[in-house]
């Protein structure tokens, strides 16, 4: 015998779905660094999840060893951005951090830090290969400069410069992902004058940056933050506020997954069908937003009433950080979403302001 659920009772079944899945994340507050309310920028150290890095733009880099009961506040100064701060992955001791145009190091977590590079220009993303531990510098171009970004392959001390191969300039770089497997590189691009029509650039690199292909497609918009599925070498763009989209041919075409409107996400790599995309309450609903079927739909999460400004996973994916600009740091357990993943149904009908 056949069975089936009437349109009447869907919406119903939805909703209970939905809260049964909301209410296994549990949210706790672990307070503001220093009492520093304007935190944008949150890491977790890979090896010692009791080692939290938090940033804000204006005042530098906070660093708490307990877990966040206490804080110390090492790098007091402007101008660092939530992608030009970055753990080496291979060893965890090296931290960098750009803050305006200098690139600060330090060996030992934190503990001292020394200024080892001075950028040509503004800093606004760091990358540290997985694969040949390589540093990236993705600048904000100036415009007297070739646009391109810079890299390292001596720790820090030389960066040659790996021009677009384009004239425009004034350009935002806010992110810059790797596949680690194969080395191909990602760039997420502003313009900052927005000229009109606008269409900001996509910078693809398959050989390490040595030649670029600007790739931009069908995108409307710019966006803040990539990720790469490490398993099927997906990649994943969400424009700011604009969608998600993804790309299964290395950038070379997308397509519109979602109209999942935030500003941050984390891909986990462990379970790359996973996505978590924060939205800013001063924008939008605020709180994170779940995917268990990489990026067709959202369910909300919470934390409910803030912003979830950027968001950071642990080691084994098992605890998901959120720093919430205006509400400090926050912290939930990943439930078992074994069974749950099957609960969250696609919704296309939701309209184009919904996560769900």
């Amino acid at each position: 015998m056949k069975f089936s659920i009437s349109n009447v009772f869907l919406p119903s079944l939805l909703t209970l779905f939905s809260l049964h899945l909301q209410a296994q994340w549990v949210w706790e507050s672990l307070g503001k660094p220093m009492n520093d309310s304007l935190i944008e920028g949150i890491l977790v150290d890979p090896v010692d999840e009791k080692i939290l890095y938090a940033t804000n733009i204006e005042s530098g880099l906070y660093i708490s060893r307990d877990g966040g009961m206490t804080w110390s506040h090492p790098l007091k100064a402007a101008g660092l951005n939530v992608e030009s701060f970055q753990i080496d992955p291979s060893n965890p001791t090296k931290l960098y951090a750009g803050l305006l145009n200098e690139l600060y190091f330090s060996a030992d977590q934190g503990m001292h830090w020394e200024v080892i590079y001075t950028c040509p220009e503004t800093i606004r993303s760091i990358l540290v290969s997985k694969k040949d531990g390589s540093i990236f510098i993705a600048p904000q171009t100036a415009s007297t400069n070739k646009p391109g970004i810079y890299k390292s392959e001596d720790g820090g001390k030389k960066f040659n410069l790996l021009p677009f191969g384009v004239s425009t300039n004034y350009l935002l770089c806010w992110d810059i992902e790797e596949d680690p497997t194969t080395g191909a590189l990602y760039v997420a691009v502003e313009l900052a004058d927005h000229p009109q029509p606008y269409n900001p650039p996509f910078f693809r690199s398959l050989d390490g940056g040595k030649h670029w292909d600007e790739t931009s497609g069908i995108l409307p918009w710019h966006g803040l933050k990539l990720q790469v599925d490490p398993v099927d070498h997906s990649v994943y763009y969400l424009l700011e506020r604009g969608g998600l989209y993804k790309s299964s041919d290395q950038a070379g075409t997308w397509d519109l997954v979602s109209y999942a409107y935030g500003f941050y996400m984390v891909l986990d790599p462990i379970n790359p069908e996973r996505i978590w995309v924060g939205d800013d309450i001063r924008f939008g609903d605020g709180g994170a937003y779940f995917s268990g079927n990489s990026g067709n739909s959202f369910t909300p999460i919470g934390p409910a009433g803030v912003s979830a400004s950027y968001l950071s996973l642990n080691k084994n994916s098992t605890n998901l950080y959120v720093a919430s600009y205006g509400s400090g740091i926050w912290r939930t357990a990943v439930p078992d979403l074994d069974a749950a993943d099957k609960w969250v149904t696609t919704t296309a009908d939701s309209g184009p302001n919904s996560l769900r």
